[in-house]
């Protein structure tokens, strides 16, 4: 990775020395928040990213932090597989992930609407050749990769990594596990059960943007200071709560369940909402937040568990849409440097 870009952006100066001397010292942090299927918004965005400067993603990070479905791209990014192929795999088993019929919102009531078979073969197609690493436990992994997930009975934030890189509270969980954690979602997956601890859920209750972790753990696995770190975060085209009929301010906790916009999307998006402001505080100018909010028509079309082929092709024109508008700034292109 090229150090270039304007000398305000990039120079620091150590005040050790004898006199100030200009030290260049840009590490790059991938964060890439969850979203369910929108998921694919961000597969499509980095295979333009690939595509016009060349590489592979991880080739221009030195750490990929991701949440939920931004897990499993960030695994894969990690892991040097092409952006290409992590969008097709997405798009042709994603409707899997999330197999729905009317009896869908009943199952809500009682479990988990949704298994976790579809997400494994979502798995198994990106990984492809590399498919054995899923089943590695991810603490001995060299894979510069964090993930977040939930303790279901201590409520604590979990943090796994590669080697060196988590909080070593999960040595044996593997990096499909890692996945399949970060990803469990209250009301739509259930808890992943580790042989070595308690039930986690999705990290999307804590991180679903990832950019405050990726700046804290980018300090520590870089051993960088925070005037070092420059975060990249990728959304997945959440809709602006804005545009969205207010739900109303009695309902109860069956209501919020069931609703579209129910309890787990509000605490999904208020926490992102929060992050990403917060990140922009702490970083300034060393932060660049990469999304598209839907119009209101295209928002009614996506959601977290909406795959049909018309929400596919608003994503991707979305992911299209999004780096034609990012790609002329010399901002983001000081990434791709």
């Amino acid at each position: 990775m090229s150090l270039t870009g304007s000398a305000d952006e990039h120079r620091l100066y150590d005040a050790a020395s004898a006199g100030i001397r200009p030290v260049l010292k840009r590490r790059q942090v991938l964060a890439l928040s969850g979203g369910g299927y929108r998921g694919l918004f961000t597969a499509r965005l980095l295979e333009h990213m690939e595509a016009r400067f060349g590489g592979r993603i991880r080739d221009h990070f030195e750490l990929c932090v991701g949440t939920s479905a931004g897990a499993l791209i960030a695994a894969a990014v990690a892991q040097g597989i092409a952006a290409a192929d992590i969008r097709a795999a997405f798009e042709r088993h994603g409707p899997a992930i999330f197999r729905r019929n009317w009896l869908t919102p009943v199952r809500r009531l009682f479990r988990a609407p949704y298994g976790v078979a579809g997400l494994n073969q979502t798995m198994d197609a990106v990984f492809g050749r590399d498919r054995a690493v899923l089943d590695t436990p991810l603490a001995q992994l060299p894979l510069p990769l964090i993930v977040t997930a939930v303790g279901v009975r201590s409520h604590a934030s979990t943090i796994l990594g590669g080697k060196g890189l988590g909080e070593g509270r999960h040595p044996r969980i593997t990096l499909r596990q890692a996945v399949l954690a970060s990803a469990a979602a209250p009301t739509y997956f259930p808890a992943l059960r580790p042989a070595d601890g308690e039930p986690l859920v999705d990290g999307g209750l804590i991180a679903n943007a990832p950019e405050l972790v990726a700046l804290a753990y980018g300090r520590k696995a870089l051993a960088s200071g925070l005037e070092d770190l420059y975060v990249m975060g990728i959304g997945t085209a959440a809709p602006d709560p804005a545009q969205a009929a207010a739900g109303h301010p009695r309902r109860g906790g069956l209501r919020w369940l069931l609703s579209r916009r129910g309890l787990v999307q509000l605490t999904l998006g208020s926490q992102e909402d929060l992050s990403v402001r917060l990140a922009g505080l702490l970083a300034g100018d060393r932060y660049l937040r990469v999304d598209r909010p839907p119009a209101q028509a295209q928002a009614r079309v996506i959601g977290l568990d909406r795959t049909s082929p018309e929400a596919a092709t608003v994503l991707r024109d979305l992911a299209d849409q999004c780096f034609a508008e990012f790609q002329p700034r010399a901002k983001f292109r000081a990434y791709f440097a």
